[in-house]
């Protein structure tokens, strides 16, 4: 069995006195691909901040393994988020 390619362990964070995520659990195999749905307001946003570590977790594990990249002419992910030209445009 192969390690997944995204894992997620009870994940939790709160923003203010909102908890955005509690406990939450999950992976993506290798190959694979899952959806996150939910209402407005869920967490998934958050749960992906999380993951492309654009958020810390104030519990849990996250786990992301490398990824090749689909887009020639975009930035990988071996690069840092600071030079990607859309990131740079706020």
């Amino acid at each position: 069995m192969t390690a997944p390619a995204v894992l997620a362990k009870q994940l939790s964070r709160s923003l203010g006195a909102i908890r955005a995520l509690v406990d939450v659990s999950f992976d993506v195999p290798a190959g694979g691909g899952r959806a996150l749905r939910g209402r407005n307001g869920a967490g998934k946003a958050t749960a992906v901040r999380i993951l492309t570590t654009l958020l810390r977790a104030d519990g849990g594990s996250a786990m992301a393994r490398r990824f090749r990249r689909l887009h020639p002419g975009r930035p990988g992910p071996d690069q840092d988020w600071r030079d990607r030209p859309e990131r740079n445009h706020r």
